[in-house]
């Protein structure tokens, strides 16, 4: 199935996306992104957590922190991108 994008009334940004496991099954993945409303650092909501980490280029968990202009205007097209990157690179 396709990733699907939905936005928030907060102005946080829904990815959800099919995840193929080790095992050979594919598992529904959901993850929420966002940042400040003038911009800056973009979070994602760690559910099993219960607090926020850091984003990183190509959706990674460690290198260059993704930063975003403001959020109604480029959270989504910055998720899109950095998705299709972490698509394009496994």
């Amino acid at each position: 199935m396709r990733a699907r994008y939905k936005t928030g009334w907060n102005g946080a940004v829904l990815l959800a996306y099919d995840h193929k496991c080790y095992d050979g099954s594919v598992q529904r993945k959901e993850r929420v992104f966002f940042c400040p409303k003038i911009g800056g650092l973009v979070r994602e909501d760690d559910v099993l957590s219960g607090g926020m980490k850091q984003v990183y280029a190509g959706l990674a968990n460690s290198g260059i922190a993704l930063r975003c202009g403001e959020r109604e205007t480029h959270l989504l097209a910055l998720i899109r991108r950095e998705y299709r990157a972490w698509r394009r690179a496994r």
